[in-house]
């Protein structure tokens, strides 16, 4: 197993369990069978193109985000109820050094509106510790 292995396999296990979701469910969404997203948690994968670009997609990030050690911000997204009806909603975490730091859930009911959040903080290259002061920010 190569460093590079292990990097998208942390990345990929952190993203998994902040949005709570089984390897399966990860798999399904992501177009792909669960024992290659096993394979590939576990750094025993070494992985094609075309399936680094299906993670980025179901993670709404760039393969090159992939590999990256600094700082990514991903959207999350969850249920809530309200008087028996279940909302879709979005929010957003953020990865440093394959670890959780942050999230902020339940911001929009905007898929759209998340992923372009999502995308403005990578791009600009946000620091973690003014995540929570962006989003204040912007909710404003």
């Amino acid at each position: 197993m190569t460093k590079t292995q292990e990097r998208l396999a942390q990345k990929i296990r952190t993203y998994r369990e902040a949005n709570n979701l089984t390897q399966f469910e990860f798999a399904e969404s992501s177009g792909m069978s669960e024992a290659l997203v096993s394979l590939i948690e576990r750094a025993k994968e070494n992985v094609q193109l075309d399936t680094m670009d299906l993670l980025a997609v179901r993670m709404n990030i760039s393969v090159a985000e992939l590999f990256s050690s600094d700082t990514t911000y991903f959207l999350i997204d969850s249920d809530i109820t309200i008087e028996d009806s279940i909302i879709k909603t979005y929010g957003i975490g953020v990865i440093k050094d394959y670890r959780l730091l942050d999230y902020i859930l339940d911001i929009s009911t905007n898929q759209d509106e998340i992923q372009n959040l999502v995308f403005d903080l990578n791009e600009y290259e946000l620091d973690a510790v003014h995540f929570r002061e962006y989003i204040e920010d912007y909710l404003e």
